[in-house]
């Protein structure tokens, strides 16, 4: 009978093991699965919000290219008028639309180069770039203003909210630099006079051409 019970009870701790290990290894299966799970939704989380982010930026940048020829539609979906845009010349985004329709039409081929742009923080972007634009003077100025802006974004990565421009130069220091001509801007102006003359007299006639 000893013996009988020992075997009973020898059969219960194999099968109280074995349905341990096996409990075991199914709460394991079940936390790493679930933990793989959390890993890869936060992993396509932050993909979609660097998607995002980048998408904007990326959006900015082209359609603030297409503001220096007055066209607003692009800026204007990620730009609301209410939003901060500060550079020596405006304080507001509304600024900026209402100005530069009339700059656009005024002065020659308007164009703006990135260099780059730095991700500071989640909600904050660098860009460094050359606005460059010609003075309609007879000696042709090319107006080359270097900066960089500070650009932050709302809580849900879709718009913008403030714009910071830090420009290289001073306007003042802009006029004096590049604004003002030199002596060869007068030169290629002034060294060749105009040859259209009133006609003063009539040496031959051909058709409608005189000479």
């Amino acid at each position: 009978e000893m013996n009988q019970v020992a075997v009973i009870l020898l059969l219960l701790s194999i099968y109280y093991t074995i349905s341990f290990n096996i409990y075991n290894k199914r709460i394991y299966q079940k936390f790493f699965h679930l933990n793989t799970i959390l890993i890869e939704s936060k992993s396509l989380t932050n993909g979609l919000e660097s998607i995002s982010t980048d998408s904007t930026i990326e959006i900015f940048k082209r359609s603030w290219k297409q503001s220096l020829q007055g066209d607003f539609i692009e800026l204007s979906k990620i730009l609301p008028k209410s939003s901060s845009w500060d550079n020596p010349l405006i304080s507001k985004a509304s600024e900026y639309y209402e100005n530069m329709k009339s700059f656009s039409d005024f002065v020659i081929n308007p164009t703006i180069f990135y260099f780059n742009t730095n991700e500071i923080d989640k909600y904050t972007y660098e860009i460094n770039y050359q606005l460059s634009f010609t003075y309609p003077m007879p000696w042709r100025p090319r107006i080359v203003i270097p900066g960089k802006a500070i650009i932050k974004l709302t809580t849900d990565l879709q718009s913008i909210n403030s714009i910071e421009e830090k420009w290289k130069f001073s306007p003042f220091q802009l006029v004096i630099s590049q604004f003002i001509p030199r002596w060869w801007d007068l030169w290629h102006v002034f060294s060749s006079p105009s040859p259209e003359k009133v006609l003063s007299n009539v040496i031959s006639k051909i058709n409608n051409v005189k000479i």
